[in-house]
C-alpha cells in the first residue's frame, strides 16, 4: 500500500514538474512617463536601458495564474503592473517604454503551493526598454 502511495505521489510530483505554464503574455506595448511630454519624433529618443521585474501575486480560491473567485473582472492587477512600469521609466530618467512585454505564469512551486485550489499563486514578468 505504502509503495503504491509513493508512486502516486511521485507521479503527481513529476506531472506538476512538466505542467508549469503561461497563461497570458502581451507583447509589443508601450507606456509614456506620468506627466511627461509625447516625442514628437522616434529619432528624438536615446535608449536607457533595458529592465525585467517579476511581481508575485497572491489569490485565493482558484487556479494557480487563471480564474480566482476574487479576480473575476477586477483590474487590481492593471494598477501594479503600471505602477511597475513607470518606477522602471522614472528609475532610468526616462520618457518612455517600449517593446513591454508582460508575462502571467504559473510556475512548479506555484502549482505546488495551489493545493485543494485555496491558494492561487503566479507571477507576473514585465519587460521593456525605457528611452529618454
Amino acid at each position: 500500500m505504502q509503495k503504491k502511495l509513493f508512486l502516486l505521489v511521485l507521479a503527481v510530483g513529476i506531472l506538476l514538474g512538466f505542467a508549469g505554464c503561461t497563461t497570458f503574455t502581451a507583447t509589443g506595448l508601450e507606456a509614456t512617463a506620468n506627466f511627461a511630454p509625447p516625442a514628437a519624433d522616434d529619432a528624438e529618443l536615446v535608449f536607457a536601458g533595458t529592465f525585467e521585474r517579476a511581481i508575485w501575486v497572491n489569490r485565493f480560491l482558484g487556479a494557480a495564474a487563471g480564474p480566482t473567485l476574487g479576480n473575476i473582472g477586477t483590474a487590481a492587477m492593471n494598477t501594479q503592473i503600471n505602477n511597475a512600469i513607470q518606477e522602471e521609466i522614472q528609475r532610468f530618467g526616462g520618457r518612455e517604454a517600449r517593446n513591454i512585454t508582460i508575462e502571467h505564469t504559473a510556475r512548479f512551486h506555484h502549482l505546488l503551493l495551489n493545493i485543494f485550489w485555496i491558494y492561487a499563486p503566479s507571477q507576473v514578468t514585465i519587460r521593456g526598454t525605457v528611452f529618454r
